[in-house]
């Protein structure tokens, strides 16, 4: 049995295309040459600054917060004395961390990080798009993502946006493709939630039948009191103290700054630009776009569910998962580049449920500029932004992240029907 499985994974091996080695080779240059030299090897802050905008020591994010674990398992105190404003859960979530030192820690923290982007976008991402074999397009966005600006200023950060969607993204294939374990599903979106918040957007993706109106609302109306008990996990006063250390990151005017992609930051920038030419009135007109974009946002969701509503599609939506998780890190008023990376899986789904179709012979002229239109709008987010000519439009990631928004939902309703587009 053991020498059958072993020859069958021989043939697979043998059968597999060049260009599986060749992304291969490309990632085992990167783990040997840069990642060890970089992070694991005494930070090379001359590198790092040249990519993202580091800070010294490296990784800042988690040092602040096992900061605040520290706090409050020694009972010293509320936990939010910092300016990164987390869930309550998060800190007993982290409390095994404090058995690392700060070195061996961040090691642990970005190899994690490391094999749960490998994860979700090879190996899930693969589940939930179907197809027998890996598509080009999954392997590309698997790989140029290993070597993203995002992913780095992930890792130099240790930020755990990576593990947050991961778990996300867990839990919306259990609760599409095992219904004897969506109470493991609701687990992980709810432990997902209270990483960062920002993946409640996803709760949309746990409704199979749109038009289920009575069991839907039931359904997250549940869910929705079980995340709201959670967030009381140390307490009231607890909770009171992470609501106003919110409050307070938000209106932190030092957050309005280019590697903010968010909607209402990319407005604000605007509305300064403009008001630095001495043109009040057009400065008023700008200072819409802070509320008008978070809408445009939104309206595209919008028109995603209503197609998902009319045509009746059941199972996952590849332009509604991708929609959600551009929606995830647009809305929100703080939204760093390191949260890019949580695109990548919902584009290699969406990439390879587009390859698959185009194999299957639909042509179409709108189709084919609208996907030439979002690749190209994806790419850039991969480079850093120091890369970038100085034009406001290229400053920020924003316009570009909208742009694949907006190209996601033209593509979904061009999709032909009764498809999970």
């Amino acid at each position: 049995m053991r020498n059958g499985r072993f020859n069958k994974a021989l043939q697979s091996i043998r059968a597999a295309p060049p260009v599986v080695w060749i992304l291969l080779g490309f990632l085992f240059s990167y783990l040997c040459f840069f990642l060890r030299s970089v992070f694991f090897s005494g930070p090379r802050m001359d590198i790092l600054q040249m990519v993202v905008p580091a800070m010294t020591p490296i990784g800042a994010d988690l040092r602040q917060t096992l900061i605040s674990v520290r706090r409050l398992f020694l009972g010293e105190g509320t936990p939010y004395v910092g300016n990164i404003p987390y869930p309550p859960l998060v800190y007993v979530l982290l409390g095994p961390m404090l058995l690392f030192g700060s070195g061996s820690g961040y090691i642990v923290f970005t190899l994690t990080t490391l094999v749960a982007f490998a994860w979700q976008t090879l190996i899930l991402a693969h589940r939930i798009a179907g197809g027998r074999q890996l598509t080009t397009s999954l392997l590309l966005v698997f790989v140029s993502g290993m070597m993203s600006y995002g992913l780095l200023f992930e890792l130099e950060r240790a930020q755990f946006n990576v593990i947050a969607a991961l778990l996300a993204y867990l839990a919306i294939w259990i609760f599409h493709s095992d219904k004897k374990r969506v109470w493991l599903a609701y687990a992980l979106l709810s432990i997902s939630v209270h990483l960062k918040l920002y993946p409640l957007v996803f709760v949309l993706m746990l409704i199979d039948d749109w038009r289920d109106w009575k069991g839907n609302f039931r359904r997250l109306l549940l869910l929705g009191a079980a995340n709201l008990a959670l967030a009381f996990v140390l307490g009231p006063w607890i909770f009171l103290d992470f609501v106003n250390a919110l409050r307070a990151r938000t209106s932190f005017p030092q957050t309005i700054r280019f590697d903010n992609h968010s909607a209402y930051s990319f407005g604000r920038l605007v509305t300064e630009a403009v008001a630095a030419r001495g043109l009040p009135g057009p400065a008023q007109a700008a200072s819409v776009l802070e509320y008008l974009l978070p809408a445009a946002v939104g309206m595209c969701v919008l028109l995603l569910m209503l197609k998902a509503y009319r045509q009746r599609i059941r199972g996952l939506s590849a332009s509604l998962l991708l929609a959600c998780a551009l929606a995830a890190i647009l809305i929100p008023p703080v939204s760093h580049d390191y949260t890019l990376t949580i695109l990548a899986a919902p584009v290699a789904i969406f990439l390879s449920k587009l390859e698959q179709q185009h194999a299957d012979g639909w042509r179409s002229m709108p189709l084919t500029a609208a996907i030439l239109v979002f690749a190209a709008a994806y790419s850039s987010t991969l480079f850093p932004l120091g890369y970038k000519p100085g034009v406001l439009v290229l400053q920020s990631n924003f316009p570009v992240l909208f742009t694949m928004l907006v190209t996601t939902t033209l593509i979904a309703w061009w999709w032909p029907p009764n498809r999970n587009a």
